[in-house]
């Protein structure tokens, strides 16, 4: 009877020991196994992250180079000061009316108004043109680059000219030119 009594203790102990593996070991090691599991997902995260990053600097560098190339540089005056987004004004108005075949009798700089993020720079101009030089002349304008704003415009026959469908009748043309400046551009 001892040798069955021995059996039976190391029975029991053999199950207690693998209750207690079933019950401590394993968890222990679905534990091991779930953490490598974690431990390698924030690897690969941490590898992506670190990709990113090391992208960054190249990518703010090419960010830059597309808001300096974007659509929106070609539409301001490149003048640095207000002075000098009034004489860019000028010569794009100058050039835009002998251009037309137009004649221009005087042109006023108006003082410039500071907005958000852009100042205006504004003319007034005062010229001859008959219909077709004051069409060329406002479509130039329109299609110019930078962008300008016709604004008030007056338009007027000339006294004391011939009447009739064949003449040629000079216009008086009264305009105020807007043209716009990045702001800060002093």
């Amino acid at each position: 009877m001892r040798g069955g009594r021995r059996w039976l203790a190391l029975m029991l102990l053999a199950v207690a020991v693998l209750a207690l593996a079933g019950l401590v070991v394993l968890p222990l090691l679905d534990l091991g196994r779930d953490s490598a599991l974690r431990a390698r997902r924030a690897g690969e995260t941490l590898a992506r992250l670190e990709a990113t990053a090391a992208r960054r600097a190249g990518l703010e560098k090419e960010l830059e180079q597309l808001r300096k190339a974007a659509p929106i540089a070609g539409l301001f005056l490149a003048a640095g000061s207000e002075g000098q987004g009034s004489a860019a004004l000028q010569d794009l108005v100058k050039q835009a009316v002998g251009g037309a075949g137009a004649t221009l009798v005087t042109m006023q700089t108006l003082p410039s108004v500071a907005d958000t993020g852009f100042r205006r720079v504004a003319l007034k101009v005062l010229l001859t043109a008959d219909t077709p030089a004051l069409q060329a002349l406002l479509y130039t304008l329109e299609s110019a680059r930078p962008v300008v704003v016709v604004q008030n415009l007056y338009v007027r026959a000339r006294s004391g000219q011939a009447r009739g469908p064949s003449a040629d009748r000079l216009l008086e043309v009264n305009l105020e030119i807007v043209g716009f400046q990045r702001a800060g551009a002093d």
